[in-house]
């Protein structure tokens, strides 16, 4: 990992004010790259909800990142797969025709009205890893309670409700650029909380 890299992962994990802004950035046009490649045949709106997706396993997986390559070649990777899941999902949908659910990696909300029920995440397998996924769900609790009323809402309605940008739109009344400017600004909010507060549960992958 180059200098710049470290010191950028560093601040963004310390919970710099401007870091995660800085590394949003860098990258999002790269991300965006790769989740637009024709073969994909994803639309317009599908695109920025996969960037934004790719955004926030960023936010929860950035400690996982130990410099083994490149961060860039990090980002492609986390990419490329969030990309292949989507592919599926919608392979899935147009061949059942139902919607199966995503499961995220590391914790996941089953509805906006579950918020005050504990957290309960999957079989992780081993008896310390289902503790360090506990911890993290903790921390992603946290950090969700610290957001403003309406940051939690619309985080809520998008990776635990799996609302669309449109659906959100439609709920809040407002145009579906709004909704991914919004979850933007939202998105950096919880990473930099989410930074600070990790570190104050010991929280390591």
């Amino acid at each position: 990992m180059s200098l710049n890299d470290n010191e950028l992962v560093d601040r963004c994990l310390k919970g710099e004010q401007t870091a995660w802004s800085e590394f949003y950035s860098l990258y999002h046009n790269r991300i965006k790259q790769i989740v637009s490649w024709r073969k994909w045949s994803f639309t317009d709106g599908v695109i920025e909800e996969i960037v934004q997706d790719v955004f926030l396993d960023l936010i929860k997986g950035l400690k996982a990142f130990k410099g083994e390559s490149t961060l860039l070649t990090y980002i492609q990777r986390i990419t490329k797969n969030k990309c292949i899941s989507a592919l599926r999902k919608e392979t899935t949908v147009k061949r059942k025709g139902d919607k199966d659910s995503i499961s995220y990696e590391d914790v996941e909300y089953k509805s906006t009205s579950d918020l005050n029920k504990p957290l309960c995440p999957a079989s992780f397998g081993k008896p310390e890893e289902t503790f360090l996924k506990l911890e993290e769900a903790r921390v992603v609790r946290a950090s969700l309670d610290q957001l403003s009323s309406k940051c939690r809402e619309i985080v809520m309605m998008r990776y635990c409700d799996e609302l669309s940008y449109e659906e959100i739109g439609e709920r809040l009344s407002i145009p579906g650029g709004t909704v991914c400017s919004r979850l933007k600004r939202c998105l950096l909010r919880l990473s930099e909380i989410y930074s600070e507060m990790s570190s104050g549960f010991n929280v390591k992958r």
